[in-house]
């Protein structure tokens, strides 16, 4: 698409603005431009965003901010050591998580797009495109990969002592208060072109507030380890 001598130009080098900027850039009637980098390290440079919008295409523009929320940003925790590039390669693949991805900016989710993001996340984490293992099924096959027992150990718990919690998948019921809070974020980046933005989560949103009227995560809302 040409507007001809019609640009608009956003100075910044956030990736959070560029996840906007590519949301966003369908409703004006410019050319869109994102000028990074500096002149003293001569890395400056201009991005085309109307280019990469109409590359990317309609529904994964509109799965953008969600996925940009999801998989970590600014505002939100991000999955250790999984990323973008792979994460977003799944995404082209995947027309559920796109759906469900885009609802996280207009409305809330149902129980088929929180389904959806259980199996993107189950991707994400290793599991195949044809595997039916649920998200706690795929953190436990992930587990036991990396820290169980081998038949010929002497002792049984020894591949234990380096564990690296983090590298794990998470819980169900941890993924479900990431999703609400990256649904908020990505409603928040949506509504970026109106006057009025939402910027106070809830409980609802996977955050409270504390007596020093801080945020705080809620990471989740069952007990931390299983009755005996």
């Amino acid at each position: 698409m040409n507007f001809e001598n019609k640009n608009i130009v956003s100075r910044a080098s956030d990736t959070d603005i560029a996840v906007n900027m590519i949301y966003h850039c369908k409703k004006f009637a410019a050319n869109v431009w994102m000028d990074v980098g500096t002149s003293a390290r001569n890395d400056r440079r201009y991005i085309n965003i109307s280019a990469i919008s109409m590359a990317l295409g309609e529904s994964l523009c509109n799965a953008l901010p969600g996925f940009h929320a999801f998989t970590g940003s600014d505002y939100t925790p991000a999955f250790v050591q999984k990323g973008k590039i792979r994460p977003f390669a799944i995404l082209e693949k995947d027309k559920p998580a796109q759906n469900a991805f885009a609802k996280m900016s207009r409305e809330k989710l149902d129980n088929a797009s929180v389904e959806a993001l259980k199996f993107f996340t189950t991707r994400i984490c290793g599991a195949t495109a044809t595997s039916k293992a649920s998200l706690n099924q795929q953190r436990y096959k992930v587990f036991e990969k990396g820290y169980g027992p081998k038949a010929s150990a002497k002792n049984p718990l020894e591949k234990l002592k380096g564990i690296a919690a983090s590298t794990i998948p998470p819980c169900e019921a941890e993924l479900i208060k990431h999703i609400y809070r990256a649904s908020f974020v990505a409603k928040m980046w949506a509504n970026a072109d109106q006057k009025e933005i939402e910027q106070h989560p809830n409980a609802s949103d996977g955050w409270k507030l504390n007596n020093n009227d801080l945020y705080e995560i809620i990471w989740f809302d069952r007990p931390q380890l299983p009755t005996a």
